[in-house]
């Protein structure tokens, strides 16, 4: 399988589960409480991160490949676990569908596990079709520049603690692009171990905008940058 054989698009339309971008009546507090709900933490023997739920109905989560040690010997074993603290502790085994290999410019694993009520899921701001493209209206870039989004993971703190995901602030800073196409990702909000797979959202819209890979390190130095992080942007995601 490859990443668009396993990733289900469901119809935003149907789905009461998916807090829609459209509701323009939405606060801040609206958008992270259903973030929260939105992330879960990703287990894996002594190393977690987060994972990001991308279909609530058929319990698709995705995360960073990286969290995941040894891909096939937990496929065979299935010793993947998702958490959430949402609105009680909860723990589910997953399965891991999809995983990119070790040196893969794009860090992504799929995961599925057993369906529950409790979650929810962000819509995911996605591009225009080539129809809308080629209109000579069509100008609005999908991603802003300078555009306030928060960051939900489960960051710093031991699973142990079983203190919840955290919510951090920031701004786009930077958007790469490959083809016409935004391949990445940079934001100020504070990412640290642990927030890896977790979402950056928009705080003006509600919509899930991407998912975090990984903050900046200079290892001459031995120091990190959690200011500087990256995402890999939705509309890359759902391809």
């Amino acid at each position: 399988h490859n990443a668009r054989d396993v990733i289900v698009k469901w119809n935003q339309d149907s789905n009461s589960s998916i807090i829609h971008s459209d509701q323009s009546c939405l606060s801040s507090q609206d958008i992270v409480k259903t973030a929260l709900c939105s992330v879960v933490m990703v287990l894996c023997g002594s190393t977690w991160g987060s994972g990001v739920i991308v279909d609530v109905e058929n319990c698709l989560v995705a995360t960073c490949s990286h969290i995941l040690q040894d891909k096939s010997r937990i496929r065979h074993l299935n010793m993947v676990w998702v958490t959430w603290n949402c609105p009680n502790n909860t723990q589910h085994e997953a399965q891991v569908l999809y995983a990119t290999e070790e040196g893969c410019p794009l860090d992504f694993a799929l995961l599925k596990f057993q369906p529950t009520p409790e979650l929810r899921s962000l819509a995911p701001r996605l591009g225009a079709d080539n129809n809308q493209m080629k209109s000579p209206d069509f100008c609005t870039p999908l991603y802003k520049k300078g555009e306030d989004v928060c960051v939900v993971g489960f960051q710093l703190f031991s699973r142990h603690l079983n203190i919840g995901a955290s919510v951090v602030s920031g701004a786009i800073s930077s958007i790469s692009y490959a083809d016409n196409q935004p391949v990445l990702l940079q934001s100020t909000a504070a990412v640290h171990c642990g927030a890896s797979g977790g979402a950056l959202v928009s705080m003006e819209t509600g919509e899930l905008l991407g998912m975090i890979t990984s903050h900046t390190k200079d290892s001459n130095l031995s120091s990190s940058f959690p200011h500087v992080n990256f995402s890999i942007p939705t509309d890359l995601l759902y391809k």
